[in-house]
């Protein structure tokens, strides 16, 4: 045998962890049968065209330069404020629907019928049987309404699909001094006349209730789009994405740097070096 001593090593002993017998482990698995973690896949997903198209708009509408016409119906809505004590005003003279109105004039039909057979006079229109005050609706009528001056106020919707249906109609509004206002949704217009959506609105009567409220409204509308005169001639859009942004800022803060760096490099060579003062020449020996 070798001189060699083999030597055993020693064996390692592995700390026992010791378990909470009140927890029980449930460890995730991600494979099949188990219920995925949450992800972000609005990526995958195939929206429909007429999403597609909104979103394809509203970026485009933010890219490019916009002119004032048309700037005016998607950056100056009116406020909510105003929007609110408005369609409350409008609430209160919504037109009849055909129920009603059908319920209306058999009553008058019938009192009339009936003061006839008696020979009296006929009768004049009582509470039931006259007709409220009402919003007037329709493209053509609104447009009427407003080169006649009867309107007291003309809505117009902001999202008007197309668009040049009521293009022409804020500038026509003030060149005749109607006061008018845009605001959001031409379906909530629509609401209002039992239809699906209306492109615009005018306000010809109003309720005795709502005189004191409609005409502080007429007054901040005249404010908020007659005396802002910068309104009609501001352009939209050129609103640049996330993406350009940074690109932008990383370019800009390299052109910064090396605009710094030179500077620097040009302050070293400006630097002032002490220069030994010239001598006085001496004269030459003459022989």
């Amino acid at each position: 045998m070798s001189g060699k001593e083999v030597t055993k090593k020693a064996k390692r002993t592995k700390a026992v962890k010791i378990a909470n017998p009140l927890i029980k482990s449930t460890p995730k698995t991600f494979g099949m049968g188990n219920v995925q973690h949450k992800r972000d896949l609005s990526r995958y997903v195939k929206f429909p065209r007429y999403v597609r198209v909104q979103k394809e708009k509203r970026i485009l509408m933010k890219r490019l330069k916009v002119p004032p016409a048309v700037n005016i119906f998607y950056n100056h809505t009116l406020d909510k404020q105003n929007a609110l004590s408005l369609f409350k005003v409008l609430d209160h003279i919504k037109p009849e629907e055909s129920a009603v109105r059908r319920a209306r004039i058999k009553a008058a039909a019938k009192e009339l019928a009936e003061k006839l057979a008696k020979k009296e006079k006929a009768p004049k229109a009582t509470k039931n049987t006259a007709v409220k005050p009402f919003v007037k609706s329709g493209l053509n009528l609104v447009t009427k309404l407003i080169e006649k001056k009867q309107a007291k106020l003309v809505i117009i919707a902001h999202d008007v699909c197309p668009l040049e249906m009521v293009l022409f109609m804020p500038y026509l509004c003030k060149k005749l001094e109607v006061p008018y206002c845009i605001v959001k949704g031409k379906a909530r217009l629509g609401k209002i006349i039992h239809k699906k959506t209306a492109a615009c609105l005018a306000i010809t009567d109003i309720a005795k209730e709502d005189t004191a409220t409609f005409n502080a409204l007429v007054e901040n509308v005249k404010s908020l789009y007659f005396d802002n005169v910068h309104m009609y001639r501001e352009f939209g859009g050129r609103i640049n994405g996330f993406k350009h942004n940074q690109k932008q800022m990383k370019l800009q803060a390299k052109l910064d740097k090396d605009s710094a760096d030179k500077a620097k490099q040009q302050a070293a060579l400006t630097v002032a070096v002490p220069v030994e003062a010239p001598q006085p020449a001496q004269a030459e020996k003459t022989n």
